[in-house]
């Protein structure tokens, strides 16, 4: 029992020599915290704290092999095992890299003729693609990194939704809508309906709404349809700076614009006729007028 009371004093006292009584009215330091130091580094590093510690190289993406890919396989064709005809251009290429497209997926499997042919021809019905957006789409399926030009962008577009490329789509909507113009606008919105993109359609429309009124370029009034005319008035968020009488007077040009005089007149006869008239007059008073106004 005296060993156990005498190692307790030993420990309150720091130590049971001496006296033997107990030390605990004297201050005791506090020890510092020790910087932990990572397992295996330099203890003599911890001496200053200042000093950090040496980084190892960042790692670097190397795009050597998918610009060996793209070059080798695709621009020079090498051990191609396919060639695939459109638009009068042939380019030797591989079944694993077009499979990436669903277009190519399916003409490749089951019992197509085409699964075991070494040439194919497409047919294109679309008269927006050209040769320079095929090249593009083939080329996409070598490489991640696509550069879209604005003047290129339906084109590829429409070549991209021929083959079923939905990244390569996705791409180009993306594109158009960085760069909607008053001079663009039209066209993209034109292209959104053909390709079913909705969200190109929808901005193409928000932009009109913001700069119709503030950008009435004649260029634009004279490429805007009339079914986009009156989406684009007839919706709420149409931004008017000052009165409603500006519509009109847009609307007024646009018409001037589309129309020649003896159309406009035409039209207006047209509708007078026809609601006023549900006689066999009607169908006499329009044929003078049709012959009237296109034959003199």
């Amino acid at each position: 029992m005296g060993n156990i009371a005498a190692a307790f004093r030993e420990r309150l006292g720091g130590g049971g020599g001496g006296g033997g009584g107990c030390e605990c009215g004297r201050k005791r330091k506090r020890p510092r915290p020790r910087r932990l130091r990572e397992p295996g580094g330099d203890p003599e590093s911890d001496s200053s704290e200042a000093e950090e510690e040496p980084r190892g190289p960042r790692r670097k993406r190397s795009r050597c092999t998918s610009v060996y890919i793209y070059k080798t396989l695709f621009l020079h064709g090498e051990n191609s095992d396919i060639k695939i005809t459109a638009l009068g251009q042939t380019w030797n290429l591989h079944k694993i890299y077009l499979c990436q497209s669903p277009y190519f997926g399916s003409m490749f499997s089951g019992s197509w003729k085409e699964s075991s042919a070494e040439e194919v021809t497409l047919q294109i019905p679309d008269a927006a693609i050209d040769v320079e957006a095929l090249q593009t789409a083939f080329g996409s399926l070598y490489r991640d990194d696509v550069l879209i030009q604005t003047e290129r962008a339906v084109p590829l577009l429409a070549v991209a939704s021929l083959l079923q490329l939905e990244g390569l789509m996705q791409r180009c909507v993306e594109a158009m809508q960085d760069c909607l113009s008053s001079r663009l606008v039209c066209r993209f919105h034109q292209a959104a309906l053909t390709y079913g993109q909705s969200a190109l359609a929808s901005s193409c429309l928000s932009w009109l709404h913001h700069n119709l009124m503030t950008q009435p370029s004649t260029e634009l009034l004279k490429e805007i349809s009339v079914d986009l005319m009156d989406l684009v008035v007839s919706s709420s968020e149409l931004f008017v700076m000052q009165v409603e009488m500006d519509i009109y007077s847009l609307l007024k040009k646009v018409t001037t614009l589309h129309y020649t005089p003896h159309t406009i007149l035409y039209y207006i006869l047209h509708y007078i006729l026809y609601y006023t008239l549900h006689t066999p007059l009607y169908t006499t008073l329009y044929t003078i007028l049709y012959t009237t106004l296109y034959t003199s």
